[in-house]
Formats: C-alpha cells, sequence, structure tokens
C-alpha cells in the first residue's frame, strides 16, 4: 500500500491505539485477539513514509536522454 491509503491506516491505528477502547468480551475472546496497542507498536510505531521525501529527492534527480532523430518525435515506426 502506497501514498494517502497507507499514510490514512497508520494515522487510524495511532489514534486507535491511543484511547481507551475495549472491544466487547466476545471480541477478546477470539483467539487471534490483539488490542489496539499492541498492534500499533507491531505493525505500525516505526514505519517509514520515504514518499515525504520524494518531493526533494525529485528536485535533485537530472534525467538525460539521447535526442530523437530528425522529425521522428521519438515514435515508434508505424505498422506495415
Amino acid at each position: 500500500m502506497e501514498g494517502i491509503g497507507r499514510y490514512t491506516e497508520y494515522k487510524v491505528a495511532e489514534a486507535a491505539a491511543g484511547t481507551d477502547y475495549q472491544p466487547t468480551k466476545a471480541f477478546r475472546r477470539l483467539s487471534d485477539f490483539k488490542g489496539y496497542q499492541p498492534v500499533w507498536e507491531e505493525n505500525y510505531k516505526d514505519q517509514l513514509f520515504p514518499i515525504k521525501h520524494a518531493g526533494r529527492a525529485r528536485e535533485r534527480i537530472t534525467i538525460h536522454s539521447p535526442p530523437a532523430p530528425a522529425g521522428s518525435a521519438g515514435l515508434p515506426p508505424p505498422p506495415c
């Protein structure tokens, strides 16, 4: 997952971990139940967001490409 979806999931997990909410007893009895705080600690807390720095990286990148042959505009030849 990338971009805004990933960031949204991260912020929702962060908010859930910071609450005192407790799911119902039936939900907590499920065999694979984990509380919000442990899930936050294990899966989200130390996540990096490299997209945050993409703009700065793009400003430092210079792309050099060879010139297209005269009159071709770099397009492939038409089909026969």
